[in-house]
């Protein structure tokens, strides 16, 4: 009868914990994390950046980024991070199904909406992004119409949510560093310098210098910080087109002859506190304004090469 007893003990502890771990099962969270396809940059023709502060389209057009309504040229390496973060998406954890997105910033209003967009408008990806998780380098996200919220694995950030200013493409005067062979530098005067090589004696090796429409040999050093300054230069800001118009009687000029040519003029103003170089070039339709030392080193280069 004790047996017995034990027994019947014994089977129905075996029924209580069979129920107590049914629910555990089915109180836990299972789900499967979805697994974005990667998209490859290349098939991306337009994203679109939406946040409470800006809504913002960039468009591909041959292999060139430029911001739509604007028209303007959008820095290369700010967009490819965007085309990185859009076309790898790895999803971490599963964080929420409650959809109170507040908490989480992926709310409407404080969430950065990126949407990618095929050559047929067709969309491939559409990602929401809020705040950075503590403790981690990830964000939440939300995924197309998906309402879960999850946490990305990899690097995704909320400083995409730039204003068109900052996405802009700043660079005003691009070229290689070996392809210029001559200068023309212009101010109250004209001098023009020209890269040469020549072989001494037996000597195998060439030797390169510059020298001026006389012969007589230019400082290297001098004409190479030039070159440096010139090569990938950036503004700090742009002016209305038609200001360009009015911009005719330049200070320094510096055309740059090659396997093309290029030129740059700027227009220094004189102000109280200090001066405001202007300028236009051939690598852009907008006049623009330098940072006040890269005018000033400019300057002060052209005027040491001509003798100032």
């Amino acid at each position: 009868m004790r047996i017995k007893k034990e027994y019947l003990i014994l089977v129905f502890l075996i029924i209580i914990l069979g129920i107590y771990l049914w629910n555990y099962k089915s109180n836990r969270i299972n789900y499967e994390l979805p697994n974005p396809e990667k998209i490859d940059s290349q098939d991306i023709a337009r994203l679109d950046l939406n946040s409470s502060k800006s809504d913002i389209s960039l468009e591909n057009r041959d292999g060139k980024w430029y911001i739509a309504k604007k028209d303007f040229r959008a820095k290369k390496d700010k967009v490819q991070k965007i085309l990185d973060t859009i076309g790898e998406t790895d999803i971490g954890t599963l964080i929420s199904k409650s959809r109170k997105y507040e908490r989480y910033k992926l709310n409407d209003s404080q969430c950065l909406t990126i949407q990618a967009y095929d050559d047929s408008n067709q969309l491939l990806r559409k990602i929401k992004i809020g705040k950075g998780a503590s403790g981690y380098n990830n964000n939440y996200v939300r995924l197309r119409d998906d309402p879960r919220v999850y946490l990305a694995k990899t690097s995704i950030s909320r400083d995409f949510a730039l204003s068109a200013d900052e996405l802009r493409n700043k660079t005003v005067l691009a070229f290689s560093k070996d392809e210029i062979d001559s200068l023309i530098l212009e101010n109250s005067g004209k001098k023009r310098i020209q890269k040469n090589t020549k072989q001494p004696g037996e000597s195998q090796q060439e030797i390169t210098y510059w020298e001026d429409a006389s012969g007589e040999k230019m400082e290297e050093d001098k004409v190479k910080d030039l070159l440096n300054q010139l090569r990938n230069l950036e503004c700090s800001s742009y002016y209305q087109k038609n200001l360009k118009k009015e911009m005719t009687s330049f200070d320094f000029k510096v055309t740059l002859q090659g396997s093309s040519e290029h030129f740059l003029q700027l227009y220094l103003e004189q102000g109280d506190k200090q001066n405001t170089y202007q300028g236009i070039s051939s690598h852009t339709d907008y006049p623009f304004k330098l940072d006040s030392y890269k005018g000033k080193k400019i300057r002060d280069n052209i005027e040491a090469i001509l003798g100032k």
